[in-house]
């Protein structure tokens, strides 16, 4: 009797094309020093669809620290998904904040600091 071999194939997503999204529902914020936000990071697919697959840790930045900061430097994605506070800073203007993983595309959102409150 002879045994025969199955071979199967898993196709995994791809990582190429792949990046990361951030988002924000309020892009505008006061630059009192104490006001906070919630951004959301999103791993996505080469098809705009989150990847469902992806577990791992992002990397976040500011691009000023005078105008604003984030409780830790780090996110942990699980399912493709994360959420992080920035704080503002006291300095009006622009800021970019991003996110970066060695495995996927960075990605950014802008967050305008008006002076005072909104």
């Amino acid at each position: 009797m002879g045994t025969k071999s199955v071979s199967k194939t898993i196709a995994w997503p791809s990582l190429e094309s792949a990046k990361l999204t951030l988002e924000s529902s309020v892009l505008a914020l006061g630059a009192d020093g104490a006001g906070e936000i919630e951004v959301n990071v999103f791993a996505d697919g080469p098809d705009g669809k989150i990847l469902k697959s992806f577990n791992g840790v992002a990397r976040i930045a500011v691009s000023d620290p005078l105008k604003g900061a984030v409780a830790a430097e780090e996110v942990r994605l699980i399912s493709g998904k994360g959420k992080f506070i920035f704080q503002a800073g006291k300095k009006a203007g622009k800021v970019l904040i991003s996110a970066s993983t060695s495995s996927l595309d960075p990605g950014t959102v802008e967050i305008e600091l008006l002076p005072g409150k909104p």
